[in-house]
């Protein structure tokens, strides 16, 4: 998981299939605190083989996706207020900042 630039949170999930294949999936989404709504896009799934090129390849690949895709969402989903509240403003902004912050790629 990373911050996305534009905020909130991105992630990409790698994941061990049956046979030789790997699973790799994107997700970015941003929480409101005062609304108590999480807003998401869901970049779907690809399934490669499980080698080093494919899997790198799909990864890069679904990182860009994520990175370009405009500040529009796909699924706002509510009532995340009363859960957030408790735990306090404080709580809730601090989990974003734990994740990295991604670098500028150097060649």
């Amino acid at each position: 998981m990373f911050r996305h630039p534009l905020g909130g949170v991105g992630q990409i999930n790698i994941e061990m299939r049956d046979g030789n294949l790997v699973s790799v999936a994107g997700a970015w989404w941003k929480d409101d605190f005062d609304a108590g709504t999480r807003s998401s896009n869901d970049f779907g799934q690809e399934i490669v083989a499980r080698n080093d090129a494919a899997v790198e390849q799909c990864a890069s690949k679904m990182l860009t996706k994520i990175l370009t895709h405009p500040h529009v969402w796909a699924e706002v989903t509510d009532g995340c207020k009363s859960a957030w509240h408790a735990m306090g403003r404080a709580w809730f902004e601090d989990i974003e900042k734990r994740y990295p912050v991604l670098k500028e790629k150097t060649e």
